[in-house]
């Protein structure tokens, strides 16, 4: 396997050792990023092998070409002007884990793509290399990035169209292609000293401002008038959202459940599940208080909670540092909790935190408001429902935890993916799982760990 950083004897002509970068993401893991060479052919055959159907299909609108050495000699080789591409490791295992490349289509123009394994999506990972892509790009005489894309991946044209992109319509077959002129300024704004993300800095996250990303995520959020809504599915999403907006280590969210009790619907990790859950079988926390008064709840330093022993010993166990506690509400109408977990100590500034609230208070409305439209159930009904399949979910990451031979965070993300790549919703599958009519897991050829699809071709 390649090295993580090239020494200056083994690099080839041109090499551009300034974006060897070793670049902090939103949950606080370290991955390393530097220019593609040679050497790194036969890891990037074995991602490709190994890469499930759906990332295939969406990196290369289809199948992945022959596998042949010329290709992978292509792939790897490149002049670091007109073609330029990085690669991104685990900093322990030196596992590749992500490609970012552009390649020319005309004078001032490239193409863009990028891929990022299922297990480090949603942590700025891809946002991180598309800003260092383009920084090289204009110190190369590139002005313009295409991208061709699936037209039904909402969340490319989303981001494209934010960022200033113009849509070139439908080519064929469901494709799209899109293009975004480049701003260095903007780019730059976004980005510390150094010219990566080296912090998971709320303010340098993204060349998107920051009161955009937020209006887009509502109207993400507050989309639930749908036929085909889901309440367990929407509820991941939102936590998800609040993780990638507030840059926070993990969310959680609490539901008021039939009999009033608190119960946990949904949590971007494990961990914050546990917690939530050991918080309302104690009855101690800053989210209990919460669901109590209603009231935003912050414990920025959880070694000093004297008031909660027992969540405060759990809190630590569990790698966090700190919580802090967001209702939601609508008025006098308390429906649950938002919970952001942070690794670290210390306090949300108020920017965030009235970002969090709004984000929580669309959630509730959302909520409340498919009650109304869809009388046929009623909010407790819709609740209950999403608490009984969090039961559901939980035993199935079970079961696909030990038939795979993984953890249970990858099980999760291996359920999640199959659901949405067979246009189901994700409690259905986890009945299904554990009735055994349906065997979710790994396609013939790839390592479960593998099998949780979907690129990131811009984000």
């Amino acid at each position: 396997m390649a090295g993580l950083v090239l020494g200056l004897a083994n690099a080839p002509p041109g090499y551009p050792a300034a974006f060897e970068r070793d670049v902090r993401l939103r949950d606080g893991r370290h991955v390393s990023v530097r220019p593609i060479v040679p050497e790194d052919a036969p890891d990037l055959a074995e991602a490709i092998a190994s890469a499930d159907a759906g990332t295939l299909r969406s990196r290369f609108l289809g199948g992945p070409p022959r596998l042949t050495p010329a290709v992978l000699h292509k792939s790897c080789t490149v002049d670091f002007q007109t073609r330029f591409a990085l690669i991104t490791r685990e900093l322990v295992t030196g596992r590749l884990i992500a490609v970012a490349r552009y390649e020319p289509l005309s004078d001032g123009v490239a193409e863009v793509a990028v891929v990022v394994v299922p297990a480090w999506r949603r942590v700025g990972l891809a946002t991180a290399l598309v800003e260092m892509l383009s920084l090289a790009a204009l110190d190369r005489g590139v002005n313009v990035f295409t991208a061709t894309y699936f037209a039904d991946n909402r969340r490319v044209h989303r981001l494209i169209d934010l960022a200033g992109g113009t849509s070139r319509g439908q080519i064929s077959d469901g494709i799209a292609e899109c293009a975004v002129a480049l701003d260095r300024d903007a780019i730059c704004n976004a980005l510390p000293a150094g010219g990566a993300p080296a912090s998971p800095d709320r303010s340098t996250r993204s060349t998107i401002p920051a009161t955009v990303r937020l209006a887009d995520v509502i109207v993400e959020v507050a989309d639930t008038l749908g036929e085909t809504f889901d309440l367990t599915t929407y509820l991941h999403l939102v936590a998800d959202q609040c993780v990638r907006l507030l840059g926070v280590s993990a969310v959680g969210i609490v539901l008021r459940a039939e009999n009033g009790e608190q119960q946990t619907a949904a949590a971007t990790q494990e961990r914050a599940r546990l917690l939530d859950e050991f918080a309302g079988q104690v009855g101690q926390g800053p989210g209990v208080d919460c669901f109590r008064t209603g009231r935003p709840v912050s414990a920025p330093d959880a070694s000093t909670l004297r008031d909660w022993p027992r969540f405060a010993a759990a809190t630590t166990m569990t790698g966090f540092a700190s919580v802090h506690v967001l209702p939601l509400r609508l008025r006098d109408q308390v429906i649950g909790t938002l919970s952001l977990f942070g690794d670290d100590p210390g306090t949300l500034d108020e920017d965030t935190l009235r970002a969090g609230q709004t984000l929580a208070d669309v959630a509730t409305i959302g909520l409340l408001q498919h009650r109304a439209i869809h009388d046929r159930e009623v909010l407790a009904g819709q609740l209950q429902t999403a608490l009984d399949s969090r039961v559901a979910i939980e035993q199935a990451k079970g079961v696909l935890a030990e038939r795979l031979q993984v953890s249970v965070a990858d099980a999760f993300t291996v359920l999640r993916s199959g659901a949405r790549n067979h246009n189901r919703r994700l409690a259905d599958l986890a009945r299904a799982v554990l009735d055994g009519t349906d065997r979710v897991g790994p396609t013939p050829g790839t390592s479960p760990r593998s099998s949780c699809p979907s690129p990131t071709t811009m984000r």
